[in-house]
Parts: structure tokens; C-alpha cells; sequence
């Protein structure tokens, strides 16, 4: 089982609150491999984070770190920032790149920590590292703004005071410009994820935080009022509220408040729910889908989202982010598959505009720098959510007649004509880069941007029964056979039905694992795919967005892995048997060390 970050940290450091002057030890256990990575004469902060994905690696090395203020609009050029708490530097090697900035103070505690920093970023000349506890660091002169990420909730661990957070947040205040901001990412200790049983990130154990930290040591995060009140009572009167998802460490979404009272907005659509925990491989107690769901028609959901951005300002922010609804962040894939959707409301329409490669907190206007604009539909259901939530109260045949309707749209897009050609040169495609032919021979073909044809795609007008295609993002540059986007449609939705139920993906006759009275409505077609072939696609898939192009080519180690990630290995199979037995792997006796010794030897 993987550790919460105080586990790590206690077994790599010494940890303790502090006396004015004294060195903060904080570790996760990566610096060595890390000091490693970056003195590499190759190490490149766009390509290196996917050779690895050991979690504290991942966690420093990702581009979906810096995801967390990435997408902010630059209010002016020429900007001095401060960041604290940098430490190994994933959000300071950004800020380097961001061409408003013109200086970087990164202000870390931890000694090694700042040298790993300082090797990381030794080519930048408008970088200072300060190895000191920010109550020992004195600046020349006041920033525009200053970050925190992830780092308020360890005040109590680094200042001895009786309210340290409160404490830093007036420090910081001090440094700041009449017109600059305080940058703060934490996380809810009463987030939806918390409250559905997940082990509270810094201590490990489920309900820590909701029960109010009793076995406190130094290291607490704050609710939205408690927090709230903190920055008023520094002065800082102008807040903007932004919710990250999963959560503020590797967010894929940004909702900001005006998300949740916007008329026809669904911004649950937005959310890859259940919240994945990538490192403990939990499922929620609940459906955290209709816990937001039942509060938001309540109150304001914000009070419980997994984790808070909060911008604070003595004086107003600008307009440009005020308009902001959410945002969506492409990020962990090649640079020039990058990606970040705005969703915008202005004069009371709602635009989408989405921009390819990083947007490096471009100034405003954000239509400006986008590629393409299309128009936000409201009032109409996802496909994909839909099923999710008939499946979820039982209702089977609401639940075909909604997948049945993205199989109509399907049929309809069939190519008329031409699938003598379309078979020799889709054959040819896949020999050559995924080793053998798939799908292949067959007379129905889509042409080739339907790949993202899946029902996650597609919004159904419940009035009229039309439906609506959105983001068909993807264009491998052949046409397509009709069975492999059925099938990859099909997977998509089966999975996500498997995080929510904990299913596997097939039942016992090789058919997709959802109820038999929800497939008896369903044609042959939609009830039992090509297992082996869409995995083998998909996994090239994915590795060709990784590597940057479709021209890719799987070696025969990639062939081995796709083939164990379909599940149909052995080995597989008896993974997921002890993954199951997880709970079973910590229980004492013979058991129990059984278990454990097992999940040792498979690496589960």
C-alpha cells in the first residue's frame, strides 16, 4: 500500500516544530534519484517526467503540477514573484518558462530541497533560490504576487506560534504590493473525497481531517469559512474562489465559484468522478455524483470540493478572471498535444474556447489566443453521466434507450462507400505500427476524426431525442473501422462504470460486464467487443499522444504490456485478485502475511 506524505517524510527526516532560525527537514524519499535526474545533460522538463511512474517521482517531475496556475490570465509583463515552500521546484521550473515573469524568488526550508532546486533550474539567470524558514528570509522589495502551494498547512510545523498560519499569511501580506496577490493551494479537510472514507493525505488515516485532526502534529488544512476569515482579518478584502479536481496537486479541472449557480451550466460533467486516488487504489464509501448533486440543490457545493485556490487581494482582481467558468488542462502528453478549455460567460452566453499547446498564463482577452470557439450547450445531458446515473438507480431501460442513441449517431455517420481500399490501408496502419492487423476485414468505416466518438462525446437533448456531437478532438489520418470506435466507446464507458460499481470490465460469456437486463435490450454489436484488439489500439493510442505523434510504433515490450493490461493474463487476472484483497493483505496472522508476501512478489 502507498504512503500518505507524512509517512514518507517521518522515515526520511526528522520532523518537529521550530524555533526561529532552525532548518525545516522535509523528504519524500525521491531527492536522490531526483539529484540524479537532474544532472543529466538530457534531462528536459517537457520529456523526462514519462520515463517514471513511481508517485513521489510523477509528483515532482509532472507537467500536470504546474496545472494549478498555469491557465491564469497574465495582468501585466514584468512580474516579481515569490514562491514559498518550492520545494524540489515542479511549480518554480514553470515560472521560469512564463515570459510575464521577469524575476523568481523561491524561498525553501528544506536545504537539499533548495540544492535540487538550484541544480534543476541552474540555466536561469532571473531565479534566486533562498535556502532559509521564510520568517528568516527579509526581501529588498515587495512582490506582484506570492505563491503557496501546498505548503499553509505545514505552518504549524515550521513557525513556533500559537496561529501560525495566520501568522505567515500576515508576513506574506507585508511583502505584497498595494495591488498584489496571494496565491494559496490547499486542500478541504471536509472535501467530498474525505468524507467518502479516503485516507487524509498528510496523516494516512480516513476521517482525520473531518473529525477535526485529533491526532494533530503540527500539519492541518482549513475549511472555506476558517480560511476565508483568515484572509480578511490580513486585509485581504477581494478573494476569488477556485476549486482544482482531483484535487491542487495534479488538477485536470478548474471551477471557480460562478460555476455552480450558472443557469444551465452542468459542471459535474467536468469532474472524472469518483475521485481517483492513484496511490491507495480506494473507492469511495459513496457516490460522491450524488452527494454534489443532492448538496448543490441545497447550498453551494464549494464548502466540500477536494481542494481550494484561493487568489486574495487588497484590491479588486481584473475582469478577465472573473468571467472564467472553469477550465479543462491537457497537459501529461507531448507539448504540441497540450491543451486548455475555457469555459467563458460573457454578455450571458457561454463560450468555449480552447487553446493547443501551453497557454503559459497568456494576457487577456483569452479569445484572443484561442484556436477554436464553439458555443457551450446548456440544458443538454452527457451520455456517458446520463447512463452513469440510470445505472446507478436501476432504471435499465432509460439507461439503453440513452446508449442506443449514441449508437444510432454512430450508424449514421457510416461511410456509404469504399471499404475495399479503407481495409487494405487500415490493415497496413496497424501492421505497421501496432504489430498485426485488427478490425479488419469489414465493410463499415467512420472517417478518421471519429475516434472520440464515445458517449462521454455526445449530449442528448432528453426533449427531442437529438443528439449532439462535441470534441472530436483526435485525427489518426485514416478512416476507421465502426467496430473499434463502438468497442473503444464501449471500454470508456464500462470503465467508468467500474470505478463507480467496482466491477471488472467482461462478465463470464466475454460480453461487457453491465446487467443482463440492461443487455438484453442492447444489439450484439454494443454487448460484446473485441477485447484484445481495442486494448492493443488503445494502448498504442495512448502512447502516440505521449510520444507526440501517430507515426509511432509499439515495440515488442509495448505488445507484452498492452497484452497484461487487457486482463487476460494470468498474472493480471491474480492482480486483481490481490487487489481486491488489499484490505485483507493488512489483517494479522498467517493470512494476513500470506497476503502481503504475495503482493510483494506481483508488485501489486
Amino acid at each position: 500500500m502507498a504512503k500518505s506524505e507524512v509517512q514518507i517524510a517521518q522515515e526520511h527526516t526528522s520532523t518537529g516544530t521550530l524555533s526561529a532560525g532552525a532548518q525545516f527537514q522535509y523528504a519524500d524519499g525521491a531527492e536522490a534519484i531526483l539529484h540524479d535526474i537532474f544532472q543529466r545533460d538530457d534531462f528536459d522538463e517537457q520529456r523526462t517526467w514519462m520515463e517514471y511512474n513511481w508517485w513521489p517521482l510523477s509528483y515532482h517531475l509532472s507537467p500536470a503540477r504546474a496545472n494549478i496556475i498555469s491557465w491564469l490570465p497574465a495582468g501585466r509583463d514584468g512580474l516579481h514573484v515569490l514562491e514559498v515552500g518550492a520545494g524540489c521546484g515542479a511549480i518554480t521550473s514553470y515560472l521560469c518558462r512564463v515570459p510575464a515573469v521577469r524575476r523568481i524568488v523561491a524561498v525553501e526550508g528544506a536545504p537539499q530541497r533548495a540544492e535540487l532546486l538550484r541544480l534543476r533550474c541552474r540555466h536561469v539567470s532571473h531565479l534566486e533560490v533562498v535556502s532559509a524558514n521564510v520568517e528568516d528570509y527579509h526581501p529588498s522589495e515587495p512582490f506582484d504576487a506570492i505563491l503557496l502551494i501546498g505548503v499553509l498547512e505545514y505552518a504549524g510545523r515550521y513557525i513556533a506560534r500559537p496561529d501560525a498560519a495566520s501568522y505567515l499569511i500576515n508576513l506574506l501580506c507585508r511583502w505584497l504590493r498595494p495591488d498584489g496577490r496571494l496565491v494559496i493551494a490547499i486542500e478541504n479537510p471536509i472535501g467530498h473525497k474525505y468524507l467518502a472514507g479516503y485516507r487524509e493525505d498528510h496523516y494516512g488515516v480516513p476521517f482525520e481531517s473531518v473529525s477535526g485532526y485529533p491526532d494533530y502534529n503540527g500539519i492541518r488544512t482549513f475549511d472555506k469559512g476558517l480560511l476565508q476569515s483568515k484572509l480578511e482579518d490580513a486585509g485581504l478584502h477581494y478573494q476569488l474562489w477556485f476549486y482544482p479536481f482531483p484535487d491542487y496537486k495534479m488538477p485536470d479541472v478548474i471551477l471557480a465559484e460562478s460555476s455552480f449557480s450558472e443557469p444551465g451550466f452542468d459542471w459535474l460533467t467536468l469532474l472524472n468522478l469518483p475521485t481517483v486516488d492513484y496511490s491507495l487504489r480506494q473507492r469511495p464509501l459513496f457516490n460522491e455524483r450524488e452527494f454534489l448533486r443532492m448538496i448543490a440543490r441545497n447550498a453551494p457545493p464549494s464548502a466540500f470540493m477536494n481542494s481550494f485556490l484561493v487568489i486574495a487581494s487588497r484590491q479588486p482582481m481584473p475582469e478577465a478572471w472573473e468571467s472564467i467558468l472553469a477550465v479543462k488542462i491537457r497537459s501529461q502528453c507531448a507539448p504540441h498535444f497540450r491543451q486548455t478549455k475555457f469555459f467563458l460567460k460573457e454578455d450571458n452566453c457561454i463560450t468555449v474556447e480552447t487553446t493547443r499547446g501551453e497557454w503559459l498564463n497568456r494576457p487577456a482577452p483569452i479569445h484572443l489566443h484561442s484556436d477554436t470557439s464553439e458555443p457551450y450547450y446548456r440544458h443538454l445531458k452527457n451520455i456517458e453521466h446520463l447512463f452513469i446515473d440510470c445505472l446507478w438507480h436501476q432504471r435499465y431501460a432509460e439507461a439503453a434507450s440513452a446508449l442506443l442513441r449514441w449508437y444510432a449517431t454512430l450508424l449514421a455517420r457510416v461511410v456509404p462507400e469504399g471499404y475495399y481500399d479503407y481495409n487494405e490501408r487500415f490493415g497496413a496502419f496497424c501492421a505497421q505500427r501496432l504489430g498485426r492487423a485488427l478490425y479488419t476485414p469489414t465493410t463499415q468505416w467512420l472517417s478518421p476524426d471519429s475516434l472520440d466518438l464515445t458517449p462521454r462525446n455526445c449530449l442528448l437533448n432528453e426533449t427531442t431525442g437529438e443528439v449532439t456531437v462535441i470534441d472530436l478532438e483526435w485525427d489518426v489520418g485514416i478512416p476507421l473501422p465502426l467496430d473499434l470506435v463502438v468497442d473503444r466507446g464501449m471500454l470508456y464507458l464500462v470503465q467508468k462504470v467500474s470505478d463507480f460499481f467496482g466491477t471488472d470490465l467482461l462478465n463470464r460469456r466475454g460480453e461487457w460486464n453491465l446487467p443482463r437486463a440492461l443487455l438484453n435490450r442492447l444489439p450484439a454489436q454494443l454487448r460484446k467487443g473485441k477485447v484484445a484488439d481495442i486494448h492493443l489500439f488503445e494502448y498504442w493510442f495512448q502512447l502516440a499522444i505521449l510520444h507526440g505523434g501517430f507515426d509511432y510504433c509499439l515495440s515488442e515490450q509495448d505488445r507484452r504490456a498492452a497484452s497484461t493490461s487487457t486482463g487476460l493474463s494470468r498474472r493480471s487476472w491474480f492482480a486483481r485478485l490481490l487487489r481486491r484483497l488489499g484490505d485483507a493483505s493488512r489483517s494479522p496472522g498467517v493470512i494476513g502475511a500470506s497476503l502481503r508476501r504475495l503482493r510483494k512478489i506481483t508488485g501489486v
